[in-house]
C-alpha cells in the first residue's frame, strides 16, 4: 500500500484504546429560512465578494454560540479545563479530489472566528481551504510540522508523535500547546459529498475521537440537506433539512447543557439575521 502520512498518523492515533469521553447528540434544522437569508446576503454582495455557503454560516453562527456558552469554548489539557478567549474552529479539507496535492486531507485553522463578520468569514475560510489545496497552510505550526513529518520514517513519526502527546498532556507545556492551537470546535462537512437515493436519508453519526495531542472540546458534523416532512403550524410541510452530529466532551459539560446548545443553534438556523445582521455583517 502507497505511504499516507494521514495513515501514519491514524496508526499511532489509535493504537491504544482511547477511553473516550465524548459523547453524541444528532439532530436535524429546518433551514428553509438560512437559505433565504444566504441568497439575500450573497445577492447584496455582489460578484466581487466571496459567495457565503450554508456552511460559512453555520461556522458564523457557531463562534456565537460557543460566545453564549462559554463552557463549550474550552479543551481538556493536561488534564486541567483550559477555556479559551475566543473562538477557534477546525475545518478538515478534502484533497482526495485535488491531483495537485499528494495528501488525503488537510486542516484549515481559523483564529478569532467570533471578532468576523460573516462575510470577513468567508473571506478567511476560502484563502485557508484553498491554502491547504495547494500544499502550503497558512496557519505557521502545522505549515512546519506537516513537512517534517511527510519525510520522516514511520518509527520516528510514531515516535515523535508520542513525544508530542505527552508534552502537550503535561502540566509544565499544556499551555504552549494551548496558545499554539487555540481551537475548541472542529466543524466538518462529510455530508457534502452524501446524496442518498431516492427512498433513503441520512440519520445521525457518532464518533469517539481518542484523548490525544491538543483534544478538541466538540466536533460539529453536518450531513448534506435533504427534504423531509416536518410539522409546520399542525401540517405535514416538505422542507429542507441539515441533519447535524454534535460531539463533546462529557467533562466540559453534561447533556443538560448539550441539548441547551443544540436548541440555541436552531433558534439561530432558523433566523440568522437576529445573530449576524440582515447583510451579514454583524
Amino acid at each position: 500500500m502507497q505511504r499516507s502520512i494521514l495513515r501514519d498518523f491514524l496508526l499511532w492515533f489509535f493504537r491504544y484504546p482511547p477511553f473516550s469521553p465524548f459523547v453524541t447528540a444528532n439532530i436535524s434544522v429546518d433551514v428553509t429560512r438560512a437559505r433565504r437569508y444566504l441568497d439575500h446576503v450573497n445577492a447584496r454582495g455582489g460578484p466581487e465578494r466571496a459567495r457565503v455557503t450554508l456552511m460559512h454560516l453555520v461556522v458564523a453562527l457557531v463562534a456565537r454560540l460557543y460566545r453564549e456558552f462559554p463552557q463549550a469554548n474550552a479543551r481538556v489539557i493536561g488534564g486541567r479545563l483550559r477555556a479559551l478567549d475566543r473562538v477557534g474552529v477546525a475545518l478538515p479539507v478534502d484533497l482526495l479530489s485535488d491531483a495537485a496535492v499528494d495528501r488525503e486531507v488537510g486542516l484549515a485553522l481559523i483564529r478569532d472566528v467570533d471578532q468576523q463578520t460573516l462575510r470577513e468569514l468567508a473571506e478567511t475560510t476560502r484563502a485557508a481551504v484553498a491554502s491547504e489545496r495547494r500544499g502550503a497552510s497558512r496557519d505557521p505550526v502545522l505549515g512546519r510540522l506537516i513537512p517534517l513529518a511527510e519525510r520522516a520514517p514511520r518509527w520516528m513519526l510514531h515516535g515523535a508523535l508520542s513525544g508530542l502527546d505527552r508534552a502537550a498532556h503535561s502540566r509544565l507545556l499544556a499551555p504552549l500547546f494551548h496558545r499554539l492551537m487555540p481551537v475548541s470546535v472542529a466543524i466538518t462537512n462529510p455530508g457534502a459529498v452524501f446524496r442518498p437515493p431516492g427512498g433513503a436519508r441520512f440519520l445521525g453519526a457518532s464518533m469517539s475521537p481518542p484523548n490525544r495531542l491538543c483534544p478538541l472540546g466538540s466536533v460539529i458534523g453536518l450531513s448534506a440537506v435533504q427534504d423531509e416532512v416536518v410539522v409546520v403550524d399542525g401540517a405535514p410541510a416538505v422542507r429542507p433539512v441539515l441533519p447535524v452530529s454534535y460531539v463533546f466532551d462529557h467533562r466540559l459539560f453534561d447533556g443538560v447543557l448539550c441539548g441547551r446548545i443544540l436548541v440555541r443553534l436552531c433558534e439561530m438556523l432558523r433566523d440568522p439575521a437576529a445573530v449576524l445582521g440582515p447583510d451579514g455583517e454583524g
